[in-house]
């Protein structure tokens, strides 16, 4: 037998890992294999603002989930509602003001504002269609449950006359209807706001005028009715009933307009634009945020949703007033603003709803009796919540408040509750003669009125309040307690990856290290000193804050390749709530550089995952492994690889309170 070896211009090599497959006769059936994408070609990456759409329609997948109680179905709907609203006031209007300003700069991906645009409303709309589809789904589930939303056909003579009394009472006095002749412009339509479109007739003379009736975000849009009278049909006495805001103002519009008659009405919800920018350079720098913030009110109007049913030349008219760009109409067949369906979730049927989950407290305090300075000075504790309670951390404040031998209480405030417990521990603490500081961050999006008001009530307590970094956002959680214990000092910190918020805490998984370590304690020392431009960032053999200038998962992933190189395993494990961008991809995916896979959790990503493009990008991003997993409880941030270390730390692990994306990292 001869063997002949093959030309070497027979055939092109096949890439590592492939193999030749036997002839097939379906084979001419398959779809042709995808062209290749250069390692440096923008197809590598997915759109930025398109992939967080995909990703919010998984939370409206889960609404789908026959395996979740209805209500909680019910709510993933409302989530997905209100987080496309929020993207379009944001990420949206940043695009619609580039592409004004005429700023043509591709995206990572290669599209143009222009086209990011297109593309954005084309996916909204179908995703807003699945929106419905789910809610019209759920809603005839829930009345099956006996949950139910009645349309004004459904009410009985006893409901209409509830119904009007309670509108009387408490709608009739916060409603304000607004005439718009020559003599009385159109007026100010607030963000996220119902407005009921109106041409009225008069019945003197037939005249005709337009009207506007802002609904009261005051008053709850859906109402619930009161229970049926017992000795109706079985079950009756147990059903949940509601009516929406929008059909009682319908069925009471006589009393608003006495003396017309409704010819032509429609509802219309307008978003504006939220994303507006703060002047860094100001002397007094909260007074410049609260004129930001009053500008961000009046932004322009970047999405007008209007029913189906409302007349075209009334949708006209009111995208003129506006000034709302044509594309950015939005006609619904449905209810607008899914958002509200949250009302409708209530508490008094819990077998509708997911079962309570009681977080523990974690047992090495208890075993101390509730000291956490005794607890922490014998061993470093880290909790996982919301599976650990975050009570822990409240008393954690509250028992440095409350100790005679603490001196000092520098806190971070990024994100808090209305009443929090931790500004209360705060106040407590300045009472009682103690040295409290407190950074909170004017940054913290759609909650700067909040921390605004915040400050100022601290303040007043004796607070000393700072605002940190004007160019940068302090995104960091940190609590240090200086305590006199003996002839000596001793520092106690607290560092988190969410916010000290207890309510969302409640959902959100994240972690928090309670440490007595006097290098990590200094560099949370440091990291308020730094803010009040008391100490240089220069390094005084602190960890922690020379490895903060470069961020771990996007700026030295180089030496994640070190202890492969030695013979030990190798890859990072990267939890994030974003993943990173473009240039921060390329440093964690280079093809054929050992050590530099990572696998992560995300919301949004931005590089195409292997089975969707050819050779050799697949080489690209078949080190990156990702999994998306919107559920119950979202949003730990994460970061691990082995470096070049020795056993016993078989890696380092780094704790953050912000996700990946390269805008984050940059400020």
């Amino acid at each position: 037998m001869t063997i002949r070896r093959p030309s070497k211009t027979a055939a092109p090599p096949r890439p590592r890992g492939c193999c030749r497959l036997p002839a097939c006769p379906l084979a001419e059936a398959l779809p042709p294999a995808l062209p290749a994408i250069a390692p440096d070609s923008p197809d590598r990456f997915i759109n930025r603002e398109l992939s967080w759409l995909d990703f919010n329609s998984r939370v409206l997948e889960e609404a789908a989930n026959p395996r979740h109680p209805l209500l909680e179905r019910l709510r993933f709907v409302a989530i997905s509602s209100s987080n496309l609203d929020e993207f379009y006031s944001v990420r949206v209007a940043g695009l619609i003001g580039q592409e004004r300003a005429g700023i043509a700069s591709p995206s990572p991906d290669g599209r143009t504002p222009s086209q990011q645009m297109a593309a954005i409303h084309e996916r909204a709309r179908s995703l807003i269609a699945d929106q419905h589809r789910e809610w019209h789904t759920l809603r005839r589930l829930l009345r099956e449950a006996g949950v139910c939303l009645l349309d004004a056909v459904g009410l009985s003579e006893a409901d209409r006359t509830w119904l009007q009394d309670w509108f009387m009472e408490r709608v009739f006095p916060v409603l304000t209807p607004l005439a718009v002749d020559p003599a009385h412009p159109f007026p100010f339509i607030a963000n996220l706001a119902l407005c009921m479109a109106l041409k009225l007739v008069r019945e003197e003379d037939g005249g005709t005028m337009r009207a506007l009736l802002p609904l009261p975000p005051q008053v709850d849009r859906f109402i619930r009715l009161p229970s049926p009278a017992p000795g109706g049909a079985a079950g009756a006495d147990r059903s949940i009933r509601f009516v929406l805001l929008e059909d009682l103002i319908v069925l009471c519009l006589g009393r608003l307009f006495p003396g017309f008659i409704p010819a032509e009405r429609g509802l219309f919800r307008l978003i504006r634009d939220t994303d507006v920018g703060f002047e860094e350079e100001a002397e007094d720098l909260v007074r410049s945020y609260e004129t930001a913030l009053k500008r961000r009110r009046r932004g322009r109007a970047i999405r007008l949703s209007v029913t189906a049913d409302t007349p075209a030349d009334m949708v006209g008219f009111v995208a003129e007033e506006l000034a709302a760009d044509r594309t950015g109409v939005f006609v619904v067949d449905g209810l607008l603003g899914l958002s509200d369906l949250k009302q409708l979730i209530v508490e008094d049927r819990p077998d509708l709803l997911f079962t309570p989950y009681t977080p523990r407290f974690p047992e090495r305090i208890l075993d101390y009796g509730g000291d956490c300075f005794a607890a922490i000075r014998a061993k470093d504790i880290v909790v996982h919540h919301p599976y650990r309670s975050f009570d822990v951390v409240v008393q954690f404040l509250r028992q440095a408040a409350r100790d005679p031998n603490v001196v000092a209480i520098k806190q971070t405030l990024y994100r808090t509750s209305r009443d929090s417990p931790i500004a209360r521990a705060l106040i407590e603490a300045a009472d009682s003669g103690k040295s409290v500081t407190a950074m909170v961050e004017l940054k913290a999006r759609f909650d700067e009125e909040r921390n605004i008001a915040l400050s100022r009530e601290l303040e007043a307590a004796g607070v000393q309040v700072v605002f940190g970094f004007v160019e940068l956002k302090t995104h960091a959680k940190v609590s240090l307690v200086v305590r006199r214990e003996g002839q000596a000092m001793r520092s106690y910190a607290h560092f988190g990856t969410g916010n000290y918020h207890p309510i969302t805490a409640r959902i959100y998984t994240d972690l928090s290290f309670f440490t007595a370590d006097p290098g990590l304690t200094r560099d949370a020392a440091r990291l308020f000193q730094l803010h009040d431009r008391l100490c240089p960032a220069g390094d005084d053999g602190g960890p922690g804050l020379r490895a903060a200038d470069h961020p771990p998962g996007a700026a030295r992933p180089d030496r994640a390749g070190d202890p492969l190189r030695a013979g030990r395993p190798s890859g990072r494990h990267l939890a994030e709530d974003e993943q990173p961008g473009g240039r921060a991809i390329d440093r964690c995916a280079l093809p054929r550089q050992p050590g530099r896979g990572a696998r992560g959790l995300r919301g949004a990503r931005h590089l195409l995952p292997p089975p969707r493009h050819a050779w050799p990008v697949r080489e690209h991003s078949r080190e990156v492994h990702c999994r998306a997993l919107p559920g119950t409880f979202a949003d730990l941030r994460l970061r691990q690889w082995p470096p070049a270390a020795q056993p016993p730390r078989p890696g380092l692990h780094f704790l953050g309170g912000l996700d990946g994306a390269e805008h984050g990292l940059a400020r």
